[in-house]
């Protein structure tokens, strides 16, 4: 069953983010003889793929995708302030509260976060069929992107609902990696903030 799903995310792109409990599941797999009850999240995620097969016709093409369109965007999230995001000559930013640490939250959640933030911006822009650059400095964030799912859970949401965004528009990302001390966006994700114009 796995091999099948694995095999179908060509087409089913989204079904990557919905893969990965049923991968923690099988490596519970320990002897042939234990008994095996999938846990509610297995469950969850196999009745999004018994939705998603049901549906007639579902097709992807074929075509290249666009070259990424450069809108001079970068993201950064920092563990002392929060999450900073440039665009062009705008900006925003995001202060966590204190207590914003909790199991599966750290820094690559954050990060994925800042990355989710920035594609919802771009939906509001009412951007569509579209390849987009965006600079990070967290190559694991970059790399549970371009997988299309993490191993960490709040990642993976973040990830999930990229991708609805990304279906509703025609949209995608590219990645791009910057050091951290060249990422425009780092300054920002700790509170020091252009002019509030802007």
């Amino acid at each position: 069953m796995h091999g099948s799903l694995s095999h179908v995310t060509f087409v089913y792109s989204r079904g990557r983010a919905y893969l990965n409990n049923v991968i923690w599941w099988l490596t519970t797999f320990t002897s042939d003889f234990a008994p095996r009850f999938p846990p509610p999240s297995v469950i969850s995620d196999l009745k999004w793929w018994s939705t998603q097969l049901s549906k007639p016709s579902i097709i992807r093409s074929l075509a290249s995708r666009p070259p990424p369109s450069d809108l001079n965007i970068w993201v950064d999230a920092s563990t002392d302030w929060g999450i900073g995001l440039l665009i062009n000559d705008s900006w925003d930013a995001w202060k966590t509260f204190p207590a914003w640490k909790a199991p599966g939250r750290d820094i690559g959640w954050l990060e994925a976060v800042a990355v989710e933030l920035i594609v919802m911006l771009l939906y509001e822009m009412h951007l569509s069929h579209l390849d987009v650059l965006i600079r990070s400095d967290n190559e694991g964030v970059i790399g549970a992107f371009r997988k299309g799912w993490s191993r960490n859970q709040e990642t993976n949401s973040c990830i999930r609902r990229v991708e609805a965004i990304f279906e509703q528009r025609d949209l995608s990302i590219s990645l791009l990696y910057v050091e951290s001390s060249m990422n425009l966006a780092d300054p920002v994700s700790r509170g020091i903030l252009p002019p509030f114009e802007r």
